[in-house]
């Protein structure tokens, strides 16, 4: 399965050459619906007319916030086919900020869901049309009833239409397709605040040569035999490369779940004979949780861990239960960030070094600077910068000056976090110099949440912390306020529902008459976090 094909081209044109000797075989696999080849790319085709019906041709952006159901991979390699640009928004951003994020690209239209638009309708200030899609779309008839009981009544009409009904209208659109390698595919956006996130522009290209990277690391995987889980959302550069499109590009099954639950996962995992997984800490983290369910794990082959640093205690847990349930795979973490597409390096099963994250993919290097922005020798802490074929664009909406460096003619990407490399050439990694948590393998800001809090009149001083508690992961904020303790509280809750992605809401507010702090003028974490509420 490992056929080189040509990065030089768009992402669709890619996935049809990928898919030119495989059958009309179950591409998805979503609540008992299975979507073949010929199905989804009608699908693609008629989506297309959709969205020449909007205006949207090659260069326009189109905002897409949807959870993994097969309308989004419908929705983005249309797109994509019309040499658009899929602007990527997370399914729980307030629509402030969403609204934002759309007239800053210029979005021709938003492609949302039911539950998104029927809670946000009256607050999302639009200068476009909206196709609202249903977890129902794809259903056969009897589930499809039973689902739509539940899903909101929405007035269409106005600008606002439904993706089925539109879908069912459709012709398919018999035009070639547009744009090539070096053409902006895609927009990712960075933070999680209505404040500044950085909007990352991603080529077609970098995508393409990712899947050419992994198919090196996963020599082996055949659409014969292998299934994927896909529950990485696509808004996430992990979920979009790896789990869809390097998947899709070989015909290997997507089974698509659109909110983690580790029960669901686990029987999704037995029920299509999933061979291979990839998600963040806290999902393999809440697999161990999942009782006798576990053993489901025991015929996967491919385990990856990203987005989060995934800790030894964690690993050997996992890889101890493996071996419980007859499975001598290990589960394996890899290291990257958006602006590279997720991926750079992969640890290996065959001569795993505990706290180590593997040697770069192949075409993809790293090397350590210096404070003064000078290679490293082996050995030697300073900040990861990588080089190599998936490297974003650029920020379209923000300062580049410090991102991108030339050596030798070579550009590198100052990454921002801080490890070394040993002489063998394999990365460790030791932390983040810019002020980021992860919660949930969604980057959040303490800097941003405190930003937004401060706005508040009687809050004096704040700080934010991330909090692991089991398999939770959650914000907490300390906060110095004057006034009645439970109406500041209430107040901040209601602020931050506003402004904040879920992630970086605070879930605990402590109240405290001072943060303290060291001789050198920074908050005392250590005694913070002593502080009772």
């Amino acid at each position: 399965m490992g056929r080189a094909i040509d990065t030089g081209r768009s992402m669709y044109e890619y996935v049809l050459e990928g898919l030119r000797d495989v059958p009309d075989k179950t591409l998805f696999y979503y609540k008992g619906k299975r979507i073949g080849k010929s199905r989804f790319l009608a699908d693609v085709d008629k989506f297309c007319s959709v969205l020449i019906s909007f205006g949207v041709g090659e260069g326009s952006a189109v905002a897409i916030n949807l959870p993994n159901i097969p309308n989004a991979a419908a929705a983005f390699y249309a797109v994509n086919k019309l040499g658009g640009i899929a602007n990527l928004i997370h399914p729980l951003m307030p629509a402030g900020a969403l609204s934002d994020m759309a007239a800053q690209t210029g979005a021709k239209l938003l492609v949302t869901f039911d539950g998104y638009y029927s809670a946000n309708a009256d607050k999302l200030k639009l200068n476009c049309p909206v196709v609202i899609c249903r977890a129902s779309d794809y259903l056969p008839p009897l589930k499809a009833a039973i689902y739509s009981r539940s899903e909101p009544n929405i007035a269409f009409g106005s600008g606002v239409s439904s993706y089925r009904d539109l879908m069912r209208h459709a012709s398919r659109y018999c035009g070639a397709a547009r744009g090539d390698g070096e053409s902006c595919a895609v927009y990712m956006h960075s933070g999680g605040t209505t404040g500044t996130p950085k909007t990352i522009a991603l080529s077609n290209r970098s995508f393409n040569e990712l899947t050419e990277c992994l198919i090196h690391v996963i020599p082996d995987y055949d659409y014969r035999k292998d299934a994927s889980l896909m529950v990485l959302p696509i808004f996430h550069g992990f979920g979009l490369g790896v789990c869809l499109h390097t998947m899709l590009s070989r015909g290997v099954e997507s089974v698509m779940i659109p909110r983690y639950r580790t029960a669901e996962v686990l029987k999704s995992i037995a029920r299509r004979k999933v061979t291979i997984t990839a998600g963040v800490p806290l999902m393999y983290k809440k697999m161990l949780g999942g009782g006798a369910l576990f053993k489901n794990m025991s015929r996967v082959r491919h385990m990856f861990c990203g987005g989060d640093k995934l800790t030894s205690a964690l690993k050997g847990e996992f890889d101890k239960a493996l071996f419980d349930i007859g499975n001598d795979s290990k589960l394996l973490e890899g290291y990257g960030l958006t602006e590279c597409v997720t991926v750079c390096c992969v640890n290996r099963a065959e001569g795993y070094i505990k706290g180590c994250l593997g040697y770069p993919l192949r075409g993809i290097s790293i090397a350590i600077l210096g404070e003064d922005g000078q290679f490293l020798p082996a050995g030697e802490m300073g900040e990861i910068a990588v080089s190599g074929p998936t490297l974003m664009m650029g920020y379209t909406n923000a300062d580049m000056s410090d991102i991108f460096l030339e050596r030798d003619g070579v550009k590198w990407l100052r990454t921002g976090d801080v490890g070394y490399v040993d002489e063998a050439g394999r990365l460790y990694y030791n932390g983040r110099r810019k002020a980021a948590e992860k919660v949930c393998g969604v980057v959040v800001y303490p800097q941003e949440i405190c930003e937004v809090v401060g706005d508040l009149p009687f809050v004096s001083e704040s700080y934010a912390v991330k909090v692991s508690d089991g398999d939770k992961e959650y914000m907490r904020l300390y906060c110095c306020v004057t006034g009645d303790k439970e109406q500041c509280r209430q107040a901040i809750e209601r602020h931050c529902e506003d402004k904040l992605i879920v992630y970086a809401r605070p879930k605990e507010i402590v109240f405290v008459d001072s943060l303290p702090h060291t001789p050198v003028g920074k908050v005392d974490i250590g005694k913070l976090t002593g502080d009772k509420r």
